[in-house]
């Protein structure tokens, strides 16, 4: 099944592939100058390149931007073993298998 599929008139699509090492997002609903989704890796940083102040094992070399005040569908696909993704601040954790396609919707509200 094309993930793709799934799209719907939320404001914000993200996809999410969980990979072994590192995780891939693409925002499905924005476009770059090619014409193509925005999309890049991010890896969680080694403890050797974390700056003062910054958590080990919660850092990442890209982390994702999420809009306010948008209604946000995540869809979150495991692509080679199973995995776990947390963001404690959004009440969120998801068990992501391999070939499941796992969604969570939420609108992130800044007073």
């Amino acid at each position: 099944m094309d993930i793709r599929k799934l799209i719907f008139n939320i404001e914000s699509n993200i996809i999410k592939y969980m990979h072994q090492w590192y995780w891939e997002y693409e925002y499905a609903d924005f476009l770059n100058e090619e014409n193509e989704t925005i999309n890049f890796d991010s890896y969680m940083k080694d403890e050797a390149s974390l700056e003062e102040g910054e958590l080990r094992m919660l850092e990442v070399d890209n982390a994702v931007v999420l809009p306010i005040d948008t209604h946000i569908r995540f869809i979150i696909t495991g692509a080679d073993v199973l995995h776990d993704w947390a963001v404690p601040a959004l009440a969120l954790k998801v068990d992501a298998a391999p070939g499941q396609i796992y969604n969570y919707e939420c609108t992130i509200i800044f007073n």
